[in-house]
């Protein structure tokens, strides 16, 4: 693809990591559809673009990055926190809105396990995250 060059290296870093998350998920739904029984119209074009999705697309841009200087490949430990961040605040709106819709009490003692362990996650992250942001300044 020639257009990939065009983008910076950051960039392509995170659209790698959307496509194969998309790629997962759409693979997820494929295979949901498959077991409940539905035509193959459905799921068999979701399982092919869910395949271009994980192996075509990041291997492309696997070797647009491997172009570029060694320094600008991987990804900052200041942006490794940042999503692990984002992706624990996500698992804790989901867990409050499994509480507070769901009527089945060993369900959400689950959940309230889960809340609490992904809150000490965060809280024992947050100061390296701070110490990172504090040593760039």
């Amino acid at each position: 693809m020639l257009h990939l060059n065009r983008l910076r290296s950051s960039t392509l870093r995170y659209l790698r990591l959307i496509i194969v998350t998309l790629g997962l998920l759409g693979g997820n739904i494929c295979l949901e559809l498959f077991s409940n029984g539905y035509s193959f119209l459905f799921w068999l074009p979701l399982g092919l673009v869910s395949l271009l999705f994980l192996i075509y697309l990041p291997l492309l841009i696997k070797r647009e990055l491997s172009l570029r200087p060694v320094e600008e490949q991987n990804f900052t430990p200041k942006q490794i926190y940042a999503v692990l961040g984002l992706v624990n605040l996500g698992v804790i709106l989901y867990a409050i809105y499994s509480i507070c819709i769901s009527t089945d009490e060993e369900w959400n003692n689950y959940m309230v396990i889960l809340l609490f362990l992904d809150i000490c996650y965060l809280a024992y992250i947050t100061p390296k995250v701070l110490k990172i942001i504090r040593k760039e300044k």
